[in-house]
């Protein structure tokens, strides 16, 4: 019950946050009744939609999570972060050879 409590209670936020909560999306139909109506159809779309996800794709394993920080994530995240700093300096360098 605490995981679909959590589902409702977040994806309530997240249409509040980003799907404009009890407006329209067509402009037309909004204010007292309707908004209800428009923010329960939004949250509800999001329920269907995180439920969905998580009934079709099996749970990952956490020692598959591990693998995947090391070897993937972790060295992508290094070299964009060596790319960066090289081309933040680049232009300084060309600065003092030109």
């Amino acid at each position: 019950m605490g995981e679909y409590a959590n589902i409702v209670v977040s994806c309530s936020v997240g249409t509040i946050l980003f799907l404009g909560g009890w407006q329209s999306p067509i402009g037309v139909l909004s204010g007292g009744a309707w908004g209800l109506l428009w923010f329960f159809a939004k949250m509800y779309l999001l329920i269907f939609i995180v439920i969905w996800i998580r009934w079709t794709f099996p749970r990952t394993q956490f020692y598959g999570l591990l693998n995947l920080s090391w070897k993937i994530l972790i060295p992508v995240s290094l070299f964009t972060l060596m790319l960066t700093g090289a081309l933040l300096r680049l232009p300084l360098l060309l600065h003092q050879l030109f």
